[in-house]
């Protein structure tokens, strides 16, 4: 309202605004209206509403009369007609909402029902008061003044490496994605272009006007597309959430502040949207940052605009492209919001070879369209949706949307001014891709149907991925037909293809040598007289992430020892280590190598290079069973994917369902010979060994039998009952030093050096692997954790450990607690360990940290049994607390030295009201005590050198 007002003002020519504005709102002091001023924000709202104070006109105006003689109406209802009955059906919906919102507290709902119950009169401008609204329910937080710490003066090498750790860590708890980018990354970006340079270049580019197009197409209204403009629903709204992580707009309203609104609140203001014709201009306002294209960032083309609109605007638009995209408009050719890299690889890979084998005819041509999401005409946005019979409400609202943009420039913390976009669609509008597509799907229109190459049954003349197009044709003159028209009709909607990126393959019969060969003379020209650069036999060009040469897609190249070795340099944990290969760097190759064909021993090769990675950062020995490595984690295991089990199955995924593909052009790819082939090779992978392998489940079963089969994995076959065993591995383990998360990893395997585990692979006869403390006893690591007299005190002190933490959990949720009282029984003093009481209840916890050999469920029914079953237990324990018999219960706290836990005993504890958290942090309490107690020993056991006879048990 304020920034409106000041717009207003300015428009009138007003020299004294502070006080043009205090006349006018004499609720607010003059220091307040100051203070508000200063905001950037402010700012920014003001100069939207001399934007829309200039370009605003009613909507009512833009829409033709039934009777307009130019306008033809197909259908039994007129434009008017179908926007009154729009706006009938739009308020009865806010009516119902109003209902609802009515009984929900806070978020300023009267305010907004205020809002609701007041129409749109003719010449105000969309929405007034919304803004207002949001200021008021998220007031501008006070910005703390950022701490700017002071470069070190000469800093050594240790404190460089101190401070790049430092980074590393702050970025990766602010956002582990963007903290992988940079690990990941290839480098800095060089000769970083100025942002005055940045600012001065798009500037003028973005503000040029869009190319006229006077083109008046008919407009029908399509069956399918009826439900668009419908108020939204409550359900909607829940479905069409935005990630946390995205960023926030100009208004600094964050994701998580908007998803904190009710569904409701946030369906009626949606709603109030549709039926006001649009947002207030201040939030369709942007801020524009700048990705580098590559790492030379001198030239300021090489960045790529994102826009930010404000989280309100950007979840409305995803709710109105979720709708869109349910009515399947699109060409079948256009693959963006389907399995689209998977169909239009195959395809061309399958075309390629088909010609190569079948010595067919084939040009192909792959086009880049230079800026296309910048440079598309907003009348060509109108008119491919008018051609498609949009609802005129949202024709209009997506004028009203480019006709009141503005957006500021922002990089490395400099800022521009407003510039009103006059062409392009934004980059980081939910709505965006789908409206640039229905663009792209009137280019494909231009070529003739009669041209292109064919496969089996079905002829191809061009497969599209968003702006990625990829023309066919089994004749020369068929391919110059197709580039001519589709420059033309691109040309005509401001689109214009770029020769130095777009590339071009001939693949033409030798004749009686029953061979093909390769035209490396340039065949082809754009609309502009430039030359496409003709692939040789040598050359490749990527498309879809996927690498090509004349005979298809060539076997991916990337290195993934190079990638490893980047994340072992980095300032990492060993835990951030395996997050990082288990969630980005191994699905980073699943793309390229699915779709360009491999080998099995490139799969091994790829296996071997990530265990060798993980046993260097968590310092395992060689021999610590493969399996250990590929089980999930909830079976275990580290819960790295194994290339080998992986690929063939995703491989036999994605070809096997391009034969039930609706679209003819792709199911007659999924019947290709080059598909067929395909998965041959993938079947026979994926059912090796007598094993089926098809599914993630059964992966996951083949490598949890094998970790169970194995003697260091045999303790570790309860993980998967309860997640408390292995919540440490994966959820929140950042927090966890690095050093103890190894030594965790260490006991959960198995693998501390006791004296079998290094005479592994030696005979017997000549080693000696007696307990080093002179008991006896074959020293294993059971023995030293858990019953070697050199570690009792450590296992008190570990057992005492997890006491100390349950009384605490449990004094926190209302439990009296008296810690090891003794009881007096027939069978002699019993002395459990915490005796709880609350209210009427009492619960005698007794803990126990055990031998994984056995069962652990069967362990804690004996421990139960041990109290329970005594007969003075019962009545000495009500006595004293002065319950009822049938009111006091057993249960214990059982987890084994390798930390898993009793799937029973966890469920005893949860319902006392102990969190996840709590019994979590036990899990690696017990892992650190038993690694404590094997260091002890090792440390203080000596070493009794004995003779070869002594060793065999003579004399």
């Amino acid at each position: 309202m304020l920034a409106r007002l000041e717009a207003e003002g300015i428009a009138k020519g007003e020299k004294f605004i502070n006080q043009y504005l205090l006349e006018h709102i004499p609720g607010r002091t003059l220091d307040a209206i100051k203070g508000a001023r200063r905001k950037k924000e402010y700012k920014i709202m003001v100069g939207a509403a001399q934007n829309d104070l200039a370009s605003s006109r009613p909507i009512e105006r833009e829409i033709p009369d039934d009777d307009d003689e130019d306008m033809e109406v197909g259908g039994p209802a007129g434009p008017s007609t179908i926007v009154d009955d729009a706006a009938a059906m739009l308020g009865e919906a806010i009516k119902t909402l109003e209902e609802t919102v009515r009984n929900i507290r806070g978020w300023r709902s009267e305010e907004l029902l205020q809002l609701t119950a007041k129409s749109r009169e003719p010449g105000e401008a969309p929405c007034e008061g919304v803004s207002q609204w949001l200021l008021d329910v998220f007031p501008p937080a006070s910005v703390t003044p950022r701490r700017i710490n002071t470069p070190l003066v000469n800093p050594s090498r240790a404190q460089r490496r101190r401070s790049e750790y430092a980074r590393v860590q702050k970025l990766w708890r602010k956002s582990m994605a963007s903290a992988v980018r940079a690990v990941l990354s290839e480098g800095e970006v060089r000769n970083e272009a100025p942002f005055s340079a940045l600012a001065r270049h798009w500037g003028a580019f973005v503000s040029q006007a869009s190319v006229a197009v006077s083109e008046d197409p008919a407009w029908e209204q399509h069956p399918a597309l009826v439900h668009l403009w419908a108020p939204i629903k409550v359900e909607e709204v829940e479905g069409a959430k935005l990630p946390f992580r995205s960023a926030a707009g100009p208004d600094r309203l964050s994701v998580r502040q908007w998803r904190a609104v009710p569904s409701s609140v946030r369906a009626l203001l949606y709603v109030k949207v549709m039926r006001d014709g649009g947002f207030p201009a201040a939030l369709m306002a942007s801020r524009t940052v700048f990705l580098p294209k590559t790492l030379d960032g001198e030239d300021p083309a090489n960045y790529r605009p994102i826009s930010i609109m404000s989280v309100v605007v950007r979840e409305f638009h995803k709710i109105l492209a979720n709708r869109i995209r349910s009515a399947n408009i699109l060409d079948m050719r256009q693959r963006y919001f389907e399995d689209g890299c998977a169909q239009n690889v195959a395809a061309l890979s399958a075309a390629i070879y088909h010609a190569r084998t079948k010595l067919r005819e084939l040009h192909v041509v792959s086009l880049d369209v230079a800026k296309a999401f910048d440079s598309v005409s907003h009348d060509a946005i109108e008119i491919a949706l008018r051609k498609r019979g949009f609802p005129w409400p949202f024709i209009h609202y997506v004028k009203g949307v480019y006709a009141t943009s503005s957006t500021t420039f922002e990089h490395r913390g400099c800022s521009s001014p407003l510039y009103k976009l006059g062409r392009g669609v934004r980059q980081g509008d939910p709505l965006s891709p789908i409206l640039f597509c229905l663009v792209v799907d009137d280019i494909l229109s231009a070529i003739p149907p009669d041209v292109g190459f064919n496969l089996g049954d079905v002829k191809i003349n061009c497969i599209a991925y968003a702006d990625d197009l990829v023309l066919m044709s089994s004749t020369q003159w068929g391919m110059e037909t197709s580039l001519r028209r589709v420059g033309e009709e691109a040309a005509k909607y401001g689109l214009l293809f770029n020769a130095k990126k777009s590339s071009a393959l001939s693949l033409v019969p030798a004749g009686k040598q029953k061979k093909i060969k390769v035209v490396t003379d340039n065949l082809f020209r754009l609309g502009d007289g430039a030359l496409i650069p003709q692939m040789t036999t040598t050359t490749c060009w990527k498309y879809l992430g996927v690498e090509f040469t004349c005979e298809g897609a060539s076997k991916t190249s990337d290195d993934l020892r190079a990638l490893l070795e980047r994340v072992t340099k980095a300032p990492l944990k060993p835990q951030q280590r395996l997050k990082i290969l288990r969630t980005f760097l191994i699905p980073k190759f699943y793309h390229g190598i699915v779709l360009s064909g491999t080998t099995l021993k490139r799969l091994r090769q790829l296996d071997l290079q990530s265990r060798a990675a993980v046993r260097r950062w968590l310092r395992l020995p060689h021999d610590v069973s493969k399996a250990f490595f590929h089980a999930t984690v909830a079976d275990g295991g580290l819960g790295i994917p194994a290339f080998e089990t992986t690929i063939p199955a995703l491989m036999r995924d994605r070809l096997a369902a391009l034969a039930s593909s609706p679209v003819p052009m792709f199911a007659a790819v999924g019947n290709a010979e080059w598909t067929g082939k395909r998965l041959q090779w993938a079947s026979r992978l994926v059912e090796q060994r007598g094993m089926d392998l098809t599914t993630t489940a059964k992966r996951s079963k083949y490598w949890r039998d094998m970790l169970y089969a194995s003697v260091d994995g045999r303790e570790l076959r309860e993980c998967r009952k309860t997640n408390l065993s292995t919540l440490w591995v994966d959820s929140g383990a950042h927090r966890i030093p690095g050093r103890d998360f190894v030594q965790h990893v260490h006991t959960r395997i198995n693998c501390l050096p006791t004296a079998v585990r290094v005479s592994r692979g030696v005979r017997r006869s000549t080693r000696d692997v007696r307990c080093r403390a002179g008991c006896q006893e074959t020293e294993t690591a059971a023995h030293v954790v858990q019953n070697c007299h050199r570690t009792h005190g450590g296992r008190v002190k570990r057992h005492d450990a997890v006491c100390r933490v349950l009384a605490a959990g449990l004094r926190r949720g209302g439990w009296c607690v008296e810690e090891e009282p003794i009881v007096p029984t027939r069978e002699g003093d019993r002395k459990p360990d915490l005796v709880c009481r609350k209210d009427e209840l009492v619960k005698v916890v007794d803990a126990q940290i055990v031998s994984g050999a056995g069962s652990l469920d069967e362990a804690h029914k004996r421990k139960c049994k041990y109290y329970s079953q005594n007969p003075d237990m019962t009545p000495k324990i009500s006595e004293k607390y002065a319950v009822a018999p049938k009111n006091v219960s057993y249960t214990s706290c059982t987890i084994s030295w390798r930390g898993v836990w009793s799937s029973r005993s966890q469920g005893d504890l949860l319902l006392m009201g102990l969190t996840k958290g709590l019994l979590g942090t036990l899990t690696t309490r017990v892992l650190q005590g038993s690694h404590t107690n094997w260091t002890r020993f090792n440390k203080i056991t000596s070493v009794c050198h004995r003779s070869a006879a002594e060793r065999e048990g003579v004399g």
